[in-house]
């Protein structure tokens, strides 16, 4: 038989005739295998181009990211961050017509219930802590900032969870937020303490308590509250640790109190509001009624309520307004207060008071002599006016009605939880109340293994860069402005470099195990027997007790602050506050988030918002108020050199390019300047590298911006809303159409929208540009004094009324 021979492999082989056939029988089988392969490889192929071009073509959607733009962040909270800020542009708007629009036109919340992308970000801040605490510790957790949905919305919208976080062990502060989800207890003994807690104070509710000579006065129960209890329900006092002495030769040290908002204010009129719209506060009173009244109660009528709820209303309503009528700070010794803020409560009386209530706080002892700073002096009237319109017993009752709506939910998981605004699930509401307890009782010690997490060393020298370049640069303007005097020019450096910045808590607050030694002081959630209220009231008693004894153990007095921590729903307005006595810029931490920072977001979507944002607070150290206090906390009428005054007031009174809709927009206009060359200085650094080769020079264009445009949309994007104001609009147009490297930056046309012919300007230039309103004001005395204890002048400043309209 004729054999074949072929080679496979690398070897000869020798076929048989039979084996040749079934060979050629079968020869088309693996050419049609061959072919199939080809094909399914060319569509691999093809599909991998797809898959390519669709990535490139979204990446181009957001900017580029990565080597095909300037920008080249690949975090997934980064680039969530652009696909939001993407999906905020509204591009049918021509930006030099209606930046506004064009900047917030298509903007949509995170969250479904804010309104405002401040509010936004507040909620999304408090959604992230409350998804790292109820993570399981046994994975990695993804920030809602990614996008992902979540359990509870701060306000109250549910969601999926995604489980895991950090693997680590949970604090006593963090066990004590899940022993309040647990809804345990014996609520008829919660009911009694509650009661019992109440008439220790004289207070009662719903029965009206008899008055008596021994009674508590209502000055006396608000303080107690806010300095035992951490419950401002009228306003809130922190205390200064001594300060140096103020006048020379002097061993007396003088100390600060600070008195700010409470409790009751805008957001618990927004609640009570709602519920009177939504006609259930009747249907709410009877609840807490039908829990708490004994049969001794005498049954409360339609006329009752309606009684209850106009004495609230008034009550939340003068200190709403005081807390909406812009930052108006007045600082004065403690013995002037009755003739400047309370004519109604003398000196003695806060004095007495408080030297009572501060007893068992590491022997703090006020005189008349400490200082006061009314960071809103109209708060203060307004409590003086309420205790001055209202009975006492008026006013008790309503403490005690304040107190049920606050800790009932504590008693009795069947009664409704602290006043909001909107409809709420019950365990959204407990949720967010167990929240609420666990931030007053245990402040920062709650939130450290989350500031630990999300807010590690890489970011916080990033903001600190962030900030601090705004700093320089602000003082590198007045260095370098030509208008400026030399007198003026130094006294606002000296002062800049004298800002005393807050913002992030001490390193030993960012180590765990530090946090458990302070977390000692607390009791043990769900120990045996210990009911719900018990255990919070108990709590609030481990913190008091802790900043009483922190001075005579390792600490000192300011590690105090730790425990003030604010709610989230009530920091909107102070994000970023410059306080003007002090000379101090207290940043949030909330405020660290996207739209205001998003890490390896780039300079100019950080310097765009975070550092506007910022400096637009530090203006304020040289706005028509900050000009009457230099660094040191000396107050005068005016540290604003003569041979530049005139310009001074020429350039902070200008009203052109649409200003004349608002009072006055300084801060606006030298935040955009400050922050616009700051984010130049970053950018010259850059730019020498490149000269160098030491960088590869980037594309122009992110989502279709230039680096510079992105900058001006960055810097608008804290006022978008859904339905916005005039005020949200102009926070973001009047500062950019009074600056001429926005109009330069969009190509604007002379005379449009954005690019008036007459503008108004503070750094920039030699001398003034033609401004609607000329100033007349003349210019004030020079006479120097001290803020602090040897002079008993106070010093009242107006309100920048911008501040209440910019950020």
């Amino acid at each position: 038989m004729q054999r074949k021979t072929t080679r496979r492999g690398p070897h000869l082989e020798t076929l048989s005739s039979e084996e040749e056939r079934r060979e050629r029988a079968g020869g088309l089988g693996p050419l049609a295998s061959s072919f199939l392969g080809v094909v399914l490889t060319l569509s691999a192929i093809t599909v991998g181009l797809s898959v390519l071009r669709y990535r490139r073509n979204n990446r181009d959607a957001l900017g580029g990211v990565g080597r095909g733009s300037w920008n080249t962040c690949q975090s997934q909270l980064c680039l969530a961050h652009f696909r939001r800020l993407r999906d905020s542009l509204n591009r049918s708007t021509a930006p030099c017509e209606d930046f506004y629009r064009f900047a917030c036109g298509s903007w949509q919340p995170r969250v479904s219930a804010a309104q405002t992308a401040l509010r936004d970000l507040l909620d999304v801040a408090q959604l992230d802590v409350i998804r790292y605490l109820e993570a399981p510790a046994t994975s990695p957790m993804s920030s809602h900032d990614q996008g992902g949905t979540a359990t509870i919305f701060p306000n109250g919208r549910a969601g999926a969870l995604q489980t895991g976080r950090p693997g680590q062990e949970r604090n006593r502060a963090e066990r004590a937020y899940h022993f309040c989800l647990q809804r345990g207890g014996d609520a008829a003994a919660d009911v009694v303490m509650l009661r019992e807690f109440l008439a220790n104070r004289s207070l009662s509710w719903p029965e009206r308590a008899t008055s008596a000579p021994a009674a508590h006065q209502p000055l006396d129960v608000l303080l107690d509250l806010e300095l035992n209890w951490n419950l401002g329900l009228w306003f809130s006092i922190r205390i200064s640790p001594p300060s140096a002495p103020a006048a020379p030769g002097s061993k007396v040290a003088r100390r600060l109190l600070r008195i700010g908002h409470g409790i009751v204010s805008s957001g618990w009129k927004k609640a009570l509001d709602a519920a009177v719209s939504r006609r259930e506060y009747k249907s709410r009173v009877r609840r807490f009624y039908d829990a708490l009244r004994t049969n001794n109660f005498v049954p409360i009528s339609d006329k009752d309520v309606e009684e209850l709820r106009r004495d609230e209303s008034a009550i939340a309503g003068a200190l709403s307004d005081a807390a909406n009528g812009g930052q108006s700070e007045m600082a004065f010794p403690l013995k002037q207060i009755h003739k400047l803020a309370t004519p109604h409560l003398t000196t003695g009386q806060w004095l007495t008071l408080l030297n009572w209530h501060l007893r068992k706080l590491n022997g703090i002892r006020l005189t008349d002599a400490d200082s006061v700073l009314a960071t809103n002096v109209r708060l203060l009237q307004a409590v003086d006016n309420l205790l001055g319109v209202l009975s006492a017993d008026t006013v008790l009752y309503q403490l005690g009605w304040c107190l049920v709506q606050l800790l009932g939910w504590m008693a009795d998981p069947a009664l409704p939880g602290r006043p909001v605004a909107m409809t709420q699930s019950p365990a959204e509401t407990r949720r967010a109340d167990c929240f609420w307890a666990t931030q007053r009782a245990f402040g920062l010690a709650f939130l450290s293994g989350y500031v630990v997490v999300n807010y590690p060393a890489s970011v916080r020298s990033a903001v600190d860069g962030i900030l601090m370049t705004v700093t320089q640069t602000a003082i590198d303007l007045f260095v370098k402005s030509p208008w400026i005097d030399r007198e003026s020019r130094a006294a606002a450096v000296e002062k800049l470099r004298r800002v005393n910045v807050t913002l992030w808590p001490p390193e030993a607050y960012l180590n765990g195990s530090a946090v458990d030694q302070v977390l000692k002081h607390f009791p043990e959630p769900g120990g045996d027997g210990v009911t719900m209220l018990r255990y919070w009231l108990g709590a609030f008693e481990g913190r008091r007790s802790l900043m009483g004894t922190k001075n005579r153990q390792t600490g000192t007095e300011e590690d105090a602050f730790l425990f003030y921590s604010e709610d989230t729903q009530s920091q909107q307005r102070a994000l970023f506050r410059y306080h003007y006595f002090p000379n101090m810029l207290a940043v949030s931490l909330h405020g660290l988030r996207s739209p205001l920072f998003v890490e390896g977001g780039g300079r100019a979507v950080n310097m765009g918002a975070l550092g506007a944002q910022y400096a637009a607070a530090l203006s304020r150290a040289f706005d028509p108020r900050g000009v009457l206090l230099d660094g040191r906390g000396l107050t005068s009428g005016l540290w604003w050199g003569k041979e530049s005054y005139r310009e001074y007031e020429r350039r902070t009174a200008c009203r052109a390019a649409g200003a004349d809709r608002v009072e006055s927009f300084f801060e606006g206009l030298a935040a955009v300047e400050v922050a616009y060359a700051a984010f130049n200085a970053t950018r010259s650094i850059s730019d020498g590298n490149n000269r160098r080769g030491l960088l590869k020079r980037r594309p122009q264009t992110f989502l279709g911006l230039s680096e510079d445009q992105a900058f001006f949309v960055s810097f608008c994007q804290a006022s978008c809303a859904r339905e916005p104001t005039d005020r949200q609009r102009l926070a973001c147009t009047l500062p950019l159409k009074n600056f001429r490297a926005f109009a330069a930056a969009f190509t604007c046309p002379v005379a449009s929208a954005m690019n008036p012919a007459t503008r108004c300007r503070f750094f920039e230039g030699t001398g003034p540009e033609p401004v609607a309103v000329p100033a007349t004001s003349v210019r004030p005395s020079t006479t120097r004094r001290r803020f602090r204890a040897d002079s008993d002048d106070p010093l009242s400043l107006q309100p920048t009324p911008f501040g209440r309209h910019m950020f």
